[in-house]
Order: structure tokens, then C-alpha cells, then sequence
């Protein structure tokens, strides 16, 4: 279907070629006379001309970015990408291979068509009459390429199209075939010693608006495996943006949108519980009251602790954390502090993803995001050998709760393992509950009696993990065998808590 086409008269020929593309809904727009067509994410620009074969071929061309090589703007950057770092070369150079692949990947499609195939062939004559005198070697070896595809009637030779042939007429997928086209065509451009240079013949093929490009910028984020790679994606990014300062605030704060990235996959893998959630948590044990009823008394935990049941003197109860604070108005979750071991084992959080600290960013971001949705308070306390950072006293609600995002990657820092500060500092909170990380190999002497935390263990030995459930009970240690697993399983742990 033909939306616009500033073309009038060559409407007929726009819409054979539109019957013969599957009606794809196009839109030509007329360029200046010297402007490179190209194909603005579905808005065709060819540039002013009276050659009827010339802006069909052209036509052809742009269209089939749509059609025969669906590129958008997202998998262009990760085309590019996945040449730069296969052929160690810089952007500008990966970026000109993958123009070349993604064109003759095109050109190969439209050979199967006699008549698309005929107006290309006539498109790429008048380049060849305006362009090969003055070729490099790279364009003159492409000029012999799409001799051979579109039968051109023009004299140029290629050394490659077997080559690049077999790579086209192959089974790869389409990420692979970009690679290996670019592999034969660097070879080419050491051999020759061509710089890579942009111009009619090979240009990138669109440009995005700034809306578009940030949208682009978090799904890329989100999709790296680490930091330099969403860095390297980014600026690939901005290569082709039509207002390329839009994107330096991401550029600027990239570990800040790397880690929110990677907490919104892990918020979306949450599973919500099936059951309603209980109103308390168990978080210890107290002395039993004839008040309590006889149904809360504890044998075994008042076994293990005194060897003897006595009423009223040893007998034990569960002790109950409400979790949420109600109103008549108003009903939220209890305070969470989150408290992180920071010691030098756990590493910086550098965006690699190859440490403790990565991960345990993007898990305390997931419960920041999860927190504001239900209205809770958050803090935050990194310690080592001493605290390193504290929000208490003060706790942030949803309108704050965003600072710390950026706090808890400014203030990460430490050495030893001293746990005694972090339930020191619990204790003196008893009506927040805390959620302490650590990898458990601490001074068991430290284990003092807290009856309001969670220990999150980060690989402990198993040792260490079975003197964590003596001291406080089963159920308030949550051992995490792996570090992709911090986030997932301390998320899962907090919706079984909190969650409605």
C-alpha cells in the first residue's frame, strides 16, 4: 500500500513494485539532489531524480531493508557489535562492513524477482556511471558482485562472489551471515589498504529520533551480558541518532541503567503467590504468657534452649513480626532494611556480572522497585569491618527510595567481615525488619540474639551454613548456591513475604 509518494510520476511504478513486495505500506519521500536514499525506519528517502529506472531500483533497494532484511534499528547496533568484536575493529570500520553485508543480503533476495530484480539492475548502472571511475577497491568489488547478482551490463570484475555466494545461499542465521561477509570484505580492505568512508554507495541505512533511540538505548541495556558490552551498544547507538546528546545522560550513568535493567528481567521471572500471604513472620522466640493460649507453646525450641520445660520460667513461644502496618487509611509493610556485606570478597559492582557485588545491586534494586509498589520504607546499610554506609535512622519512602540507587554505588566500599556491626544495628531497630547478605564466613562469635532478621548466605561453606541454622532456625536462613541466583532468590523470598 502506498501512504505517500512524493514521486507522482512514477506512482505506477511504486506500486508494482509494492504489489511485487507483499503491499508493504510505503512511504517515499523526495530527497535533494545529492542525498543518499536510505531508509528512515520505514520512511523511504531517494533523492531527487528524473530517471524513472534509477528510482526504482533505488525503490527496490530501501524497501527490501523492510522486507528481504528486516534490520531494525536494535538488531543494526547488535550487527555491528557482533562484528566489532569478532574482527576487533573499531565502530566506524564495523559499521561500513555491516552496511556492505546488510545490501547484499538484499541484493541476493531481489535476483528471485525478474522484474524487482530489473529495476535494480538499472539503478546500480547509473551508480556505476556516476561512481566507478573514482571507485575504491572495495566499491569496485562490490560494482563486480552485483554484476554477477542483477546481470548488470557494465564492465567490472569480482574476485569474491563465490565466496561471498556460498556465505548468502547458506543455512547461517543472519547474525553469522553479517559476520562472515564482514571477515572477507576486511581482508579485502587490509589487502588494499582502504580506509572505511561513507557516501551513496555505502552508507548507514537509517537514522533514529531521539524518543525512539532511548527506548532502543534500555532494551540493548537490558539484553548486555555486562557493562562494556551495553557501553560499546550504546555509542553504536548514538552513530546512528539523529541528536546523538539525547543519549549522553545513558552513556553518562550506564552502570546506573545497566543494574535497572537487569532488576526489571528478574522483577518480570517473579512468581506471585498462589495463596494468601500470612500477616506475621516468625522471627524468633519469646518467653510464653498464660495469655498466649497453650496452643503457642514451642516444646522443641524450649527443649533445645533450657533442656526442660518449665511454665513460666523456661517455656517458649513463637515470636511474631506483623508485617504490615494498618490503618483505617492506610495499610503498607513493615520497614525493610537492606543490609550488605561489602568486604573484599564480594568485590565492586562494575557491571561485569563476574562478582558478589553485581549481583546484590541488581537484587537491591528489584526490592526497591517492588518496595515502592507497595508503599514500604526502605534503608540501606553497607558494612565491612565497621558500618560503611546507613540510611537509619531515617527510611525512604517511594518518593525517595530512588536516591539509593545511586547511593548504595557510590558508598560501596570495605574489607573485613565483622557481621556484629550489621546485627548491633538491628537490634537497635527491633520494629524494622532486616534482610542481611553475607557469605557467611564470619566470627561465630558475632552470631549475637536478633530476633528481626533474615540471613541471605552467598555461597557459604557448609559449615558456616549449619552454625547460621543452629544460632537462629531454618527458616530465617536462605542459602543462595549461586551468584546469578542472589537477585531471583532473595525477589522470590520478599514476594512470599510481602506480596498480596
Amino acid at each position: 500500500m502506498i501512504i505517500r509518494n512524493d514521486f507522482e510520476e512514477f506512482q505506477h511504478v511504486a506500486e508494482e513494485i509494492d504489489q511485487r513486495l507483499y503491499y508493504t505500506n510505503l512511504i517515499i519521500k523526495r530527497g535533494n539532489k545529492n542525498e543518499t536514499p536510505r531508509n528512515e525506519h520505514g520512511k523511504i528517502i531517494i533523492n531527487d531524480t528524473d530517471d524513472e529506472g534509477y528510482f526504482g531500483g533505488e525503490l527496490v533497494h530501501e524497501a527490501g531493508h523492510t522486507v528481504f532484511d528486516p534490520v531494525t534499528p536494535k538488531n543494526w547496533v547488535t550487527y555491528v557489535y557482533g562484528i566489532e568484536k569478532a574482527l576487533n575493529v573499531d565502530k566506524r570500520t564495523a559499521s561500513f562492513l555491516a552496511n556492505i553485508a546488510s545490501d547484499l543480503i538484499i541484493a541476493w533476495k531481489i535476483k528471485d524477482d525478474k522484474v524487482l530484480n530489473d529495476y535494480r539492475r538499472r539503478s546500480v548502472e547509473v551508480m556505476y556511471s556516476q561512481l566507478y571511475k573514482v571507485a575504491d577497491p572495495i566499491r569496485g568489488e562490490l560494482f563486480g558482485i552485483y554484476k554477477k547478482i542483477h546481470g548488470c551490463r557494465f564492465k567490472a570484475k569480482s574476485v569474491l562472489y563465490e565466496t561471498i555466494a556460498e556465505i548468502l545461499d547458506s543455512s547461517d542465521d543472519k547474525e553469522r551471515k553479517y559476520v562472515k561477509i564482514a571477515q572477507v570484505f576486511r581482508n579485502l580492505m587490509q589487502r588494499k589498504g582502504v580506509e572505511p568512508k561513507g557516501d551513496q554507495m555505502i552508507d548507514d541505512p537509517f537514522r533514529v529520533d531521539e524518543e525512539e533511540a532511548q527506548k532502543i538505548a534500555q532494551q540493548l541495556i537490558q539484553e548486555s551480558e555486562d557493562i562494556r558490552e551495553a557501553d560499546e551498544k550504546v555509542k553504536i547507538l548514538m552513530r546512528i541518532c539523529e541528536n546523538p546528546a539525547e543519549l549522553k545522560e545513558i552513556k553518562h550513568m550506564i552502570h546506573q541503567h545497566f543494574f535497572e535493567a537487569k532488576a526489571r528481567l528478574v522483577q518480570m521471572s517473579i512468581v506471585f503467590p498462589s495463596e494468601r500471604t500470612q500477616r506475621g513472620i516468625r522471627i524468633g522466640s519469646r518467653r510464653w504468657r498464660p495469655e498466649y493460649g497453650w496452643k503457642m507453646i514451642d516444646v522443641k525450641r524450649t527443649v533445645m534452649k533450657y533442656g526442660t520445660n518449665i511454665p513460666l520460667v523456661t517455656t517458649q513461644s513463637p515470636r511474631i513480626m506483623n508485617k504490615f502496618i494498618s490503618s483505617m487509611e492506610n495499610q503498607r509493610p513493615c520497614d525493610l532494611v537492606v543490609s550488605i556485606d561489602t568486604s573484599g570478597s564480594t568485590g565492586n559492582p562494575n557491571g561485569l556480572m563476574n562478582s558478589v557485588a553485581d549481583y546484590e545491586v541488581v537484587m537491591f534494586y528489584a526490592l526497591v522497585n517492588l518496595a515502592k509498589r507497595l508503599n514500604q520504607r526502605i534503608g540501606l546499610t553497607l558494612w565491612s569491618d565497621n558500618i560503611m554506609y546507613t540510611t537509619l535512622p531515617e527510611m525512604y519512602d517511594w518518593r525517595r527510595s530512588e536516591k539509593l540507587k545511586k547511593e548504595i554505588l557510590q558508598n560501596w566500599s570495605g574489607w573485613n567481615t565483622r557481621i556484629l556491626y550489621a546485627l548491633r544495628q538491628a537490634e537497635r531497630n527491633p520494629d524494622k525488619l532486616f534482610f542481611v547478605f553475607t557469605d557467611g564466613a564470619v566470627n561465630f562469635m558475632e552470631l549475637i540474639d536478633v530476633d528481626n532478621v533474615m540471613f541471605f548466605l552467598i555461597k557459604p561453606n557448609q559449615f558456616y551454613y549449619q552454625e547460621f541454622v543452629k544460632k537462629y532456625g531454618e527458616g530465617r536462613v536462605i542459602k543462595i548456591d549461586s551468584l546469578d541466583n542472589i537477585p531471583k532468590v532473595t525477589v522470590q523470598q520478599y514476594v512470599k513475604l510481602f506480596m498480596r
